[in-house]
């Protein structure tokens, strides 16, 4: 039972304060919520709504009902990974009021922090430790979605997937906390049959069953998580993965990895493989000057290209590090004309450029040239 008198700050158990015991717990928690306020009209500022994030902090996800045969209902990754921000960047009180508001904010790997309640959380909570306690992501961390709830009269403690919350008594904000993308156990992988290479990210809780026919290349009734868990993408912890669809086999053969015993089979129609879920890079591959990096030769640089409509680029495979990255990433076959994430990797220069033509894009010759990039996929 920890001591009523005392809250602890969401890092590494420190006190924030001890409330003198005549104090009641609510109106102690609203004395420093009005200091906090004070504190910052004092400066000439309030509670930013959106901290000059404007389009990007409240963003609204779709639910993943009907999200078999779609792009995980209507979730882009690259458009989910423009407007993620991470969940200690936002101040949840300033949002009371906006009851349903969902808020989609990244977490990395929970090591300590303070949380109170289940389920519904006080909104000073420490976001992600309250998030991995609802089993909305893993300790390892990730992306959560963070929903406004109105305050409740009091907040009760449990013990979830190895974080313990406290009790509390009444309270004026809450916070739940969901998935961003859905249970992988919830989709139909295969509606996906013939999408070959599609990713479609979903979520595995911790791992203690389902069953898995294959090695490496899984057929797509299997249990993703449980295949999941076997290629070594996740810990048996759970995690998000990306499963990409494959096309059918001939065959498939079992075996044991990771804990895991997979089983054997024959033909069969429709296939994925899985990988562990990677946030897409937001940098746009145009906001570099790649000629800043010479002489880090192997530096990879993800990033980000929209439509390529037009622009130079020099050389074959080795481009001039001038040149137009988006356009030689198409040339390079690293993406397709529409854009999409690339990796950019800082390359020696080189005595000569060959000029080619390649998925529809002709890039020229030149000469010697100081520095070079390389294109990848990411």
């Amino acid at each position: 039972m920890t001591n009523p008198g005392v809250r602890l700050l969401p890092r590494e158990g420190a006190l924030l304060t001890t409330r003198e015991p005549s104090m009641h717990p609510s109106l102690w928690k609203k004395v420093l919520f009005a200091f906090t306020l004070a504190s910052l009209s004092a400066c000439g500022g309030e509670f930013p709504e959106d901290d000059g994030k404007a389009g990007q902090e409240e963003f609204y996800v779709p639910s993943s009902d009907g999200a078999e045969g779609s792009e995980v209902g209507g979730l882009h990754e690259a458009a989910l990974a423009d407007l993620v921000e991470s969940c200690s960047t936002y101040s949840f009180p300033s949002y009371r009021g906006q009851n349903g508001l969902q808020i989609t904010c990244a977490c990395g790997a929970v090591t300590g922090g303070s949380a109170w309640g289940t389920d519904l959380y006080t909104d000073d909570s420490n976001a992600c430790v309250a998030a991995v306690h609802a089993g909305a992501i893993p300790a390892s961390g990730g992306t959560v979605v963070v929903t406004i709830q109105p305050g409740q009269g009091s907040y009760t403690a449990s013990t979830r997937n190895g974080i313990t919350t406290y009790a509390w008594g009444a309270w004026a904000g809450s916070l739940s906390f969901s998935s961003v993308f859905p249970a992988c156990s919830s989709i139909n992988f295969a509606t996906y049959r013939g999408q070959d290479d599609l990713q479609v990210p979903c979520t595995c809780g911790a791992v203690t069953g389902g069953s898995a026919w294959g090695s490496g290349i899984y057929t797509d009734d299997s249990s993703a998580c449980a295949a999941g868990v076997h290629s070594g993408a996740i810990p048996a912890s759970g995690g998000t993965v990306s499963v990409i669809i494959q096309p059918g086999q001939g065959s498939y053969t079992g075996s044991t990895r990771n804990g895991i015993t997979t089983f054997s089979w024959g033909a069969w129609s429709g296939s994925f493989s899985v990988i562990t879920y990677r946030t897409p890079p937001t940098a746009s591959c145009l906001s570099f000057s790649y000629a800043a990096y010479r002489g880090q030769d192997g530096l990879q640089l993800p990033c980000v290209c929209g439509a390529v409509t037009g622009g130079s680029a020099w050389g074959t495979d080795l481009y001039t590090d001038d040149s137009n990255a988006c356009v030689a990433a198409v040339h390079a076959g690293a993406i397709p004309a529409s854009g999409g994430p690339v990796v950019v990797t800082i390359q020696p220069g080189q005595g000569s450029y060959t000029a080619s033509t390649r998925n529809g894009i002709t890039t020229y010759a030149w000469g010697a040239w100081a520095g070079s990039i390389s294109l990848g996929s990411w």
